[in-house]
C-alpha cells in the first residue's frame, strides 16, 4: 500500500453538533369551587388551567473539511453544515370537574377536558384535545378512560434538514 493510499484511509473526520430548546411559558390555574362551580356530590370544585408557551428549537451541525469533501472512506457522501431553528407557539385550556366523592361505589369520579392550539412555523397550525373520566370505586382501585387527539412534531434535525436526505430516504416521511 502506498503512503498516499494509507493517508486516504486514515484521514480523520470530526463534526460537532448541538440541539437546544428555549422555552417561554406562562399559565394560570384557578380553583372555581369558591365561585360555586361544584357538584353537590363532590368535595372539590372545578379547576381550570390556561396558558401560553413559545418554544424555539435549534440544531447546529459543523463537520470539518474532511467530512464535507465527501472523500472519507466509509461515508456515503459529503456532510453539510446545518444551523437552523423552528418556532412553536401554543395556547392551552384544561378543565377538571370532580363529579362525586365518597359515595357508595364511588370513591372518586372526575372528568378532565383539554384543548391545545399549536402553531409550528414549519408545518402550520394543529389542534389537539382530550376528554377523560377517572373512576375509583374504592381508594385502592381506579381506572381511567380517555379519548384524545395528539400530534407528534418532527425531531429538530428532520424538521430543519431541508434538502439533506440520507441515502434511500424520500421526502414526505
Amino acid at each position: 500500500m502506498t503512503p498516499a493510499a494509507l493517508n486516504y484511509l486514515a484521514t480523520p473526520g470530526t463534526a460537532y453538533g448541538n440541539n437546544t430548546e428555549q422555552i417561554a411559558h406562562v399559565d394560570f390555574t384557578g380553583e372555581l369551587g369558591k365561585y360555586g362551580l361544584q357538584t353537590p356530590w363532590a368535595n372539590d370544585g372545578a379547576a381550570v388551567n390556561l396558558g401560553y408557551e413559545h418554544r424555539k428549537d435549534t440544531v447546529t451541525f459543523n463537520p470539518d473539511g474532511a467530512e464535507t469533501s465527501g472523500d472519507l472512506a466509509g461515508f456515503q457522501g459529503a456532510l453539510v453544515n446545518i444551523n437552523e431553528h423552528y418556532d412553536i407557539d401554543e395556547a392551552f385550556l384544561e378543565l377538571r370537574l370532580p363529579i362525586a366523592h365518597f359515595l357508595p361505589g364511588i370513591y372518586d369520579l372526575t372528568t378532565d377536558v383539554g384543548y391545545r392550539y399549536s402553531n409550528y412555523d414549519t408545518t402550520g397550525p394543529r389542534n389537539t384535545y382530550k376528554f377523560e373520566v377517572q373512576y375509583a370505586p374504592i381508594q385502592d382501585a381506579a381506572c381511567r378512560f380517555s379519548f384524545d387527539r395528539a400530534v407528534r412534531a418532527a425531531e429538530s434535525d428532520r424538521a430543519v434538514r431541508g434538502a439533506l436526505l440520507w441515502p434511500g430516504e424520500r421526502r414526505g416521511h
